[in-house]
């Protein structure tokens, strides 16, 4: 199964504040998919939200999207509250999640549709006018 996973900043506020937090990010998602058996098919990380999209086997038990952002979201805590010397949790209680239909079903349309909608997010947000520039992308 194939999920969109999107986390925002409590009240939208920045999650990320610089540079090395944004690289922290990027490496704790990688980490995290690797330890729960995730493959990560795209993945957009912005100061104040982030998109993945990621497969899930199912095959194992800690193959899924709970164990995955469990994992990822602990991690990020642990940094973010080591580094900012703050504490509590990591972004929004709530992340969201939408089901991406299986390649099979639709000719892979709609993975297509939400990667170009992943990438092209920081054009969106009018971080920059070209999509390709964006370093965590």
């Amino acid at each position: 199964m194939i999920k969109h996973i999107f986390v925002r900043g409590n009240y939208r506020d920045d999650l990320f504040f610089d540079q090395i937090d944004l690289v922290n990010a990027w490496n704790r998602v990688w980490l995290s998919a690797e330890s729960t058996g995730t493959k990560i098919l795209a993945v957009e990380i912005l100061s104040n939200h982030f998109h993945i999209c990621a497969k899930f086997d199912g095959s194992s038990e800690k193959a899924n999207v709970t164990c995955f952002m469990r994992h990822l979201r602990m991690s990020l805590s642990s940094y973010f509250n080591r580094r900012h010397r703050v504490k509590g949790s990591f972004g929004n209680r709530l992340y969201g999640i939408g089901h991406v239909l299986d390649p099979c079903i639709d000719g892979g349309s709609d993975l297509r549709d939400l990667i170009c909608y992943i990438h092209r997010n920081v054009v969106h947000h009018k971080l920059l006018s070209e999509y390709r520039d964006w370093k965590y992308s």
